[in-house]
Order: structure tokens, then sequence, then C-alpha cells
């Protein structure tokens, strides 16, 4: 019998509203007297249950004066409540500043019942720091109206400026699904203007309203294959295959990279081959161009060229001239 049926018998034991001997949960449960004591301690400490020992009787009871009790019906060991307090620290940036109202209350709980069990809850501040890249500012009011519509189902009204073209369009939009990717977060939705499946950059809405109807629902099919397809968060439909082959040292670091769920690896040599799927080029020309010199694109030509007149722009800003 583990800890979590030891307590739920204990508590079973005591709502009958007798007085418990401590014998008795040692016959039931084939435990030490020691390890029982531990488990109520554990169970006044964590839950705050109002057990008390009578000294007269030597056995334990909930005391009656302290109004009805019941055990939650879910809870955490003490290394899982560690590892959620880990988790919320590692994921503690800016963007959470937008669910500040609803991670605050846990987090304050979090450490209550941290510091209970003998734990400093400011440790894991103090040990762990995330340090976030490329991290776009994210309102409040946003995410939250976000967070509400999706959850609930409902019609979204938004103005959108999107960068490609910087232009801001008002939008109907039914959201589907919220996605965090590379630090920042993105809404994939259905455009009435655009009567298709698109990727907002959640930093880029601003909410007008939320008119109170039904949003449709796309078939789960149809949003994984948006967004899973291709490489990149503005995936879409995969209708190409990028060939890149990394030199050394480059090929070692991305050897132990995911850049997609369908990618393929080989060595050739000391070379690294790499092909995977994509639809749009936009994110996948900034990722080559970020390896310089380490790569180089074997196929499409369309690919290739884009790589080429991006390089040679490069080269015009800094007036370097071109063989």
């Amino acid at each position: 019998m583990n800890q979590l049926e030891r307590i739920y018998r204990i508590d079973a034991l005591l709502q009958t509203g007798k007085c418990i001997p401590l014998s008795r949960m040692e016959e039931e449960m084939e435990k030490s007297r020691s390890s029982i004591k531990r488990d109520i301690q554990y169970m006044r400490d964590y839950f705050d249950a109002p057990i008390i020992y009578n000294k007269n009787n030597h056995c334990y009871r909930y005391d009656a004066d302290a109004g009805s009790f019941e055990l939650p019906g879910f809870w955490l060991s003490q290394t899982e409540l560690y590892a959620l307090r880990l988790l919320q620290e590692v994921t503690d940036t800016e963007e959470k500043a937008a669910m500040a109202p609803f991670l605050v209350p846990v987090r304050e709980k979090l450490d209550k019942a941290l510091a209970k069990l003998g734990h400093d809850p400011g440790l894991i501040a103090r040990c762990i720091q995330v340090i976030p890249v490329y991290q776009r500012q994210l309102e409040r009011p946003v995410f939250s109206a976000v967070c509400k519509a999706l959850l609930q189902a409902q019609v979204l009204d938004i103005r959108y400026h999107g960068r490609g073209e910087d232009k801001v369009e008002n939008r109907r939009i039914h959201p589907q699904k919220l996605i965090q990717y590379q630090i920042n977060w993105y809404l994939v939705a259905h455009c009435e203007l655009r009567r298709e499946l698109r990727t907002f950059s959640m930093d880029r809405i601003s909410v007008m309203a939320l008119p109170g109807l039904p949003a449709e629902i796309i078939d789960p099919k149809k949003i994984k294959e948006h967004t899973e397809s291709g490489f990149g968060i503005f995936a879409g439909k995969a209708e190409n295959t990028a060939f890149l082959r990394f030199y050394q040292p480059n090929a070692r670091w991305v050897k132990d990279e995911k850049w997609h769920q369908n990618q393929m690896t080989r060595w050739d040599g000391d070379t690294l081959l790499l092909s995977l799927p994509y639809n749009s080029s936009t994110e996948l020309v900034r990722e080559i161009l970020r390896h310089g010199p380490g790569v180089k694109v074997e196929s499409p030509e369309s690919l290739k060229q884009e790589v080429v007149e991006a390089l040679k722009k490069s080269l015009e800003n800094y007036e370097v001239q071109k063989s």
C-alpha cells in the first residue's frame, strides 16, 4: 500500500466519526507506527486536515469543531509539487505577464505547500534563469480575450496589423488553436475575410469585440495539416521539399536538431544532408542564412535562387564588391 492509498484509508477511518487507535491503522495498512504518524502529519501539513490526538484513549479523530473535511479529488506528491513549481519558473518569461491574473494565485498556493513541507520556494527562482530571445510583447487583454473565445468556441472580431504588407485590417475570425512557437504566441483561426485557415501573430492583434456568436469548429485533421505539414509557423500545406547540405562544424549541431517532424538526415562523408517539406520559403530562407557558409541549398533551384538573392542584398548593405 503506497502513501496515497494509506492516506485515503486513514481518511475513510476517521470519517466514521470514531476515534481510531493507531494500532488499528498499523494492522490495516501493514505499516509501522512511525510511518502512520508521518502520514497523519503529512495530512495535517499538506491538506490542513483537522486531525487531533486523544491522549486518554490513544487514538485519532477529526476535530468536529473544525467543520466537515474532505480530501481533495486531485493532489500531488512532494516530487510532483516541486516539478510543477519548477515548470512554472522555467516558463516565467515576459509573455507570462499576460497570464499573471491566473498564475499568481497558483504560484502562491504552490509556494505555501512547499513551505509547509519544509522546502524553500525561493530556491527555485535563485537557481534557474530563463533568458528569452527574439520575444515579442503580448498584451494581457489580447491573451485573455483570445483564450476566452478559444475555450468557449466564440467568434472574435479583431484588428490585425500584418508585418508582411504593413497593413491594418479588421477581421472576424473563428479561433481554433493557440500555439507557442520559438518563444512567441500564434493563433490559428478560420478567417471570414480570406475564407480559409490563417495563422495570426498574437502580438499583432488588437481585440475589438466578442460578438457572442458561436465559432465554426474546423476538422482537426485540416488544422494539423495547416500547422504541421511544412516547415515554420506559417507552414500551410507542404508542396515542396528542401534538400540542404551542411558542412562542419555546423553539421554536428544540425544533426541533433529537429527542424520538422518529417525531416530526413544522412551523412555524406563529413557533410550532413537534411531534407524537409515546406510551403512558404520565408522562414526557411531565414534559417538557412543563419548558418552562413555552413550550409548549401542543393535543391530546389527556386529556393537556391532565393538564398542567393538574399546573400547579394546582404553584401550590398556592406558595399562589398561581388565577383
